[in-house]
């Protein structure tokens, strides 16, 4: 050990000794320091499943344990668990938890269930719990700290003889971050621990890639279908048309990791991280513009879907089959009103039934943008048509992670299944959307939505030819005034 080292670790002991900890509290636990099991059972009145007890045992034996499992499986249960056992065991440590989706796992679950499970305990627990920490019995250094994973960073200065660290969704969590995490560990002289818990995700970035080294890495994987928390999970799934053989139904539940295939339009690994995320300046996307993207269907199995986006963000997919056309203007006019003021832009596909719906809105003084999907694009020599270009636009705001869906996997597995090719002309083209129903047994509505609303629709000329023969010009010119838009149209 180098003088530099030895001289930080002593000052790491001294900090620690320096906490004065009375030896009531640091001997009170002492039994279940090497037996989490027993800890969640004796003092935290749980039963748990045997995978989770498999789990909770190798995290006290082995320093990097990486868990992959389904839906439903208990893994905030057990990143809980392991902040309290932890905390209580090992006098003066401190954890660490990070998550790709904050605010929300962080925040809102991990330390919600680790309030829950102090609250239940057989005996008062010594912790204070709070938003996104808790410190044992007032001691600030002696704590679980949760740390956004948005920059490497925010890690620094995270030191302790005793350190343990939680990646939670770990599969969404840049490799720099594990990096930095690798030098904080390194600086516990007495004990490191790193765990990292996650759902599948592509077979791609640092969390697959310690399933491919179980020569370094405690391994455990866990299907939904083997879960008692997961009841009928599986065939929810399988009800919504996401079979064995789909990318969303291998993660999901079956717990393994996904490979794009050739021709897909958006890559996996850009959905996933697009799955809940977290932008650096929410203001942005509440004072931005609400764009309302509308792909109509009339009876049949095809559903109606309207995506709502703000800014980069898709804030809600509603959907719903079976309404003719006056029953489906009536339902998107109700979606409209229900944002407010100032209305928000529609942006609705004209080709076939879509033609009377947009019609009918435009009657009700809705001001909405038709867009005929299968018209020329404004780049002929690129793309075959304005779907293809609007798909490729897309994929871009994917790539450079300009985009937040909600966790739905439904909407997940058609935007991974959306497809391209090339025509003779060496020009892109997507799949038809009949072709991609043959494929997938059911039509990507929701992914043809939700493209319509993240759309910038300045190139969606159609709109105004349409506008300016309808006869209800004038409403919509007042609207147009209303909001900055003063040309003079044609009535």
């Amino acid at each position: 050990m180098s003088g530099k080292l030895e001289r930080y670790a002593s000052e790491m002991l001294l900090r620690a000794q320096r906490l004065e900890i009375p030896v009531d509290l640091a001997e009170r636990f002492a039994d279940y320091r090497d037996d989490p099991v027993r800890f969640a059972g004796r003092v935290l009145n749980l039963e748990l499943a045997d995978y989770q007890r498999r789990f909770l045992e190798d995290v006290a034996k082995h320093e990097r344990c990486a868990w992959v499992a389904g839906h439903s499986t208990g893994k905030t249960l057990c990143a809980a668990v392991l902040v309290i056992w932890y905390l209580l065991t090992r006098p003066g440590c401190r954890c660490v938890i990070t998550s790709a989706t904050f605010e929300r796992q962080v925040g809102r679950v991990i330390f919600a269930k680790v309030r829950t499970l102090v609250a239940g305990a057989s005996e008062a627990l010594p912790i204070d719990v709070y938003a996104t920490r808790c410190e044992v019995s007032s001691h600030p250094e002696w704590s679980c700290e949760g740390v956004p994973s948005s920059r490497p960073e925010n890690f620094a200065g995270f030191h302790a003889p005793w350190m343990l660290t939680i990646a939670d969704e770990a599969k969404a969590i840049e490799s720099a971050v594990f990096t930095e995490l690798q030098g904080v560990l390194a600086s516990a002289v007495k004990e490191s621990r790193l765990v990292m818990l996650s759902t599948a995700g592509p077979a791609t970035g640092y969390f697959y890639q310690a399933f491919e080294r179980p020569e370094l890495w405690r391994l455990h994987r866990t299907p939904s279908t083997e879960s008692p928390y997961a009841k009928g999970f599986a065939e929810r799934m399988l009800e919504d048309r996401l079979g064995p053989d789909d990318p969303v139904y291998r993660m999901r539940v079956l717990a393994e990791f996904a490979s794009d295939v050739e021709g897909q339009l958006i890559p996996l690994q850009a959905i996933q991280a697009a799955v809940d995320r977290e932008f650096d300046d929410p203001e942005k996307d509440e004072k931005a513009a609400i764009v309302l993207g509308v792909d109509v269907a009339r009876f049949g199995e095809d559903r109606t879907v309207v995506a709502v986006a703000r800014g980069g963000r898709i804030v809600e997919v509603k959907a719903w089959r079976g309404l003719d056309t006056m029953a489906t203007a009536a339902r998107v006019s109700s979606e409209i009103n229900a944002c407010g003021f100032p209305p928000p832009r529609v942006l609705a596909d004209e080709i076939g039934v879509g033609g009377g719906v947009v019609d009918r809105l435009m009657q009700l003084e809705h001001y909405v943008e038709p867009v005929n999907v299968g018209a020329a694009s404004s780049k002929p020599a690129t793309f075959t048509n304005l779907r293809a270009e609007i798909g490729w636009k897309i994929r871009a705001q994917f790539e450079r992670g300009e985009v937040a869906i909600p966790e739905d996997p439904g909407l997940v597995s058609e935007l991974a299944a959306l497809r391209y090719t090339y025509d003779a002309r060496g020009r892109i083209k997507l799949e038809a959307k009949a072709e991609a129903k043959a494929r997938l047994g059911r039509s990507p509505d929701a992914a043809d939505a939700v493209m319509l609303a993240l759309w910038d629709s300045a190139g969606a000329r159609s709109s105004e030819p349409l506008i300016r023969r309808h006869r209800l010009a004038e409403p919509v010119r007042r609207w147009r005034e209303m909001y900055g838009r003063t040309e003079v149209m044609a009535t």
